[in-house]
């Protein structure tokens, strides 16, 4: 089958992309957005500054009107006009072409207007004027301007006299809002910014790029790593990044499930040398009884050969079931545990093994409560622990069940060999046969109490092998059971 894994991918890594165009798209949305309200703070700001300066040359003027000294100093920045009585009185250069026929707004105009003066200041008001476009190039030309004004009464002096046309009562005095500075200033900054975005953005990408890089650089090791594996056997563990984050707790579940894998690889390798090895000396013994019967075909040693197959085909079969159940043992538990009577499991297994070499007693603490687990297992694990008394028992079995706190003991006594203090624990272990007079002869293949101790700790449990009394005696703990809900 084709390798799918790069089908739809691009260049560089799928995801490493995406972050890097989603940061990307990101950015820009956001510079622009940051940009846009810089450049209208500025523009607002801006305006602001060139309505205070048109009131400010304003009253400038205005004093200058109130002694009709219009050819003094000028120091206005902003295009005004002092008429009266329809007649331009002074002007800037810029709104001579539009006052050809008159003033740019006479006395007589009665627009509408926003007075702005504030109490105990002077009264000014605030309109646009939409200029027309005169013969001559101006910048004014078709354009409508915010402008500032006042009517201010004309002064009753000789200097004024001379000035003034005659019968001139009030004086107009505009200032048109030109915003030239305003232009000067934004223009740059317009410029900038846009160059400032896209710079900004591809900058922000290429950090995105980088760092995207940066942090799936260990994903992508990973990756490779678990693409070398061959086999769970010695399988090469991914190094963890280190970072504290989602990284770190990726290779550490790879980890574990390699070593979930090796150990799941490890325990059929167990199961195979176990079977190979406790099937070998059956299958030999068939074999060598066949090939005699072959070889002396009488009725007699047909029929004692019969009885050998039958007896190593039970064997056989009681090999078979124990490997595959303590295998089956191996595997982690599925699902909840379920709730057992113990008690009445040690009464069926002692009426199972029924009739015994030796008596069996059997002793059950009152109200005795569930345990926890599995009943097959448990069952199991009973019947090999009281299998295993009667076949080193001398005189007697005790069997014993009693609550030891939180949990359920279950004591399997035995007046047989008493077992060695050193090897207490390790005839837990799969095919161990302490000596002779416990080979596989005698019934024992060392696979039951291997069965007994992963029951218990499937169970939550555990077991043990001691002395009471002069007795061999092994303690089975299992926790009991949670009431139902």
């Amino acid at each position: 089958m084709a390798d799918r894994r790069g089908l739809g991918r691009l260049p560089g890594g799928g995801t490493r992309w995406r972050i890097t165009l989603a940061v990307a798209s990101l950015s820009l949305l956001a510079f622009t957005a940051f940009s846009l309200l810089a450049y209208l703070a500025v523009e607002r700001s801006q305006r602001d500054r060139l309505n205070d300066q048109a009131v400010q040359e304003l009253g400038f003027h205005m004093a200058q009107s109130a002694t009709c000294a219009f050819d003094g100093p000028d120091f206005a920045n902003l295009p005004y006009e002092i008429s009266a009585a329809g007649r331009v009185l002074v002007s800037s250069p810029l709104l001579a072409p539009h006052e050809v026929s008159g003033p740019v707004m006479p006395e007589s105009a009665s627009p509408l207007t926003l007075q702005a003066g504030e109490p105990g200041s002077m009264s000014f008001f605030r309109t646009e004027l939409t200029f027309p476009t005169s013969g001559q190039p101006n910048d004014l030309n078709g354009q409508r301007v915010p402008i500032v004004y006042a009517d201010l009464a004309a002064p009753d002096s000789a200097a004024c006299a001379e000035r003034l046309p005659a019968g001139a009562k009030t004086m107009r005095v505009l200032v048109v809002q030109v915003d030239y500075q305003v232009r000067d200033v934004l223009r740059p900054i317009g410029q900038l910014l846009m160059w400032a975005i896209p710079v900004a953005t591809v900058i922000a990408a290429a950090a995105a790029w980088w760092s995207a890089g940066r942090a799936l650089g260990p994903v992508d090791q990973i990756r490779r790593r678990l693409s070398d594996v061959v086999t769970a056997r010695a399988a090469p563990r991914v190094r963890e990044p280190g970072t504290g984050d989602e990284l770190d707790d990726l290779a550490a579940a790879v980890n574990a499930a390699l070593d979930r894998l090796e150990g799941s690889d490890a325990r059929q390798r167990t199961f195979i040398a176990d079977a190979a090895h406790e099937l070998r000396s059956p299958v030999a013994t068939i074999r060598s009884t066949l090939e005699v019967a072959r070889l002396y075909p009488d009725a007699e040693s047909g029929q004692e050969a019969m009885e050998s197959v039958d007896r190593q085909s039970a064997r056989l079969a009681i090999l078979v079931d124990s490997l595959l159940l303590l295998e089956a043992l191996e595997a982690p538990p599925t699902g909840e545990p379920g709730s057992t009577d113990l008690g009445s499991l040690v009464e069926a297994a002692i009426e199972g093994v029924q009739p015994t070499r030796v008596p069996v007693t059997l002793t059950v603490a009152s109200g005795l409560a569930a345990v926890r687990g599995d009943g097959n297992e448990l069952a199991r694990a009973v019947t090999n622990l009281l299998d295993n008394a009667l076949r080193h028992a001398s005189t007697r079995v005790d069997v014993v069940a009693s609550v030891e706190q939180d949990m359920i003991r279950l004591e399997v006594r035995n007046d047989g060999e008493p077992i060695a203090e050193a090897d207490r624990e390790r005839i837990f272990d799969r095919l161990v046969r302490l000596d002779a007079s416990r080979s596989s002869a005698t019934g024992g293949a060392g696979i039951g109490l291997a069965i007994v101790r992963r029951a218990a700790e499937r169970a939550g449990g555990s077991v043990e092998a001691t002395e009471t009394a002069g007795m061999t005696t092994f303690v089975l703990r299992l926790p009991v059971a949670p009431p139902p809900t």
